[in-house]
C-alpha cells in the first residue's frame, strides 16, 4: 500500500514538473479581447460547454470545474455513471442535464 501511494505521488510530481514549467518568452501568447460575443446554438451545447460567436469567429467554450449531467446517451457510459452516482434513473439524469443546459444558456445570454 505504501509503495502504491509513493508511485502515485511520484507520477503526480512528474506530471507537474512536465506541465508546470513556465513558458519561455517565445512561447507566450498575447491575450485577445473578443467583442460582440453571443451564445451560439449548437447540437453539442450542454450545461458545461457551448458555442460562442464573436464577430466573424465561432468557437466552443468550456466551463472549467463544472460537470453538468449529460443531456443524451451519446456518451452512454458517462450518463450511466452519473445516474449511478446520484442514485437516479437515466431519464432523470438527462432531464437534469437539459435543465443545466437551459440555465447555462440563460446565464450566458444575460452576460453577453
Amino acid at each position: 500500500m505504501r509503495r502504491a501511494i509513493s508511485c502515485q505521488v511520484l507520477l503526480v510530481g512528474l506530471l507537474f514538473a512536465a506541465v508546470g514549467q513556465p513558458a519561455s518568452a517565445g512561447d507566450r501568447k498575447e491575450w485577445v479581447k473578443l467583442t460582440d460575443c453571443h451564445y451560439g446554438e449548437g447540437k453539442d451545447n450542454d450545461g458545461d460547454s457551448f458555442r460562442v460567436h464573436a464577430a466573424d469567429k465561432e468557437f466552443a467554450a468550456r466551463l472549467y470545474y463544472v460537470d453538468a449531467p449529460e443531456t443524451n446517451l451519446r456518451q452512454g457510459e458517462r450518463t450511466h455513471d452519473q445516474s449511478l452516482h446520484f442514485g437516479i434513473t437515466l431519464d432523470e439524469t438527462m432531464k437534469a442535464g437539459e435543465k443545466a443546459k437551459q440555465r447555462t444558456k440563460e446565464l450566458c445570454k444575460s452576460l453577453f
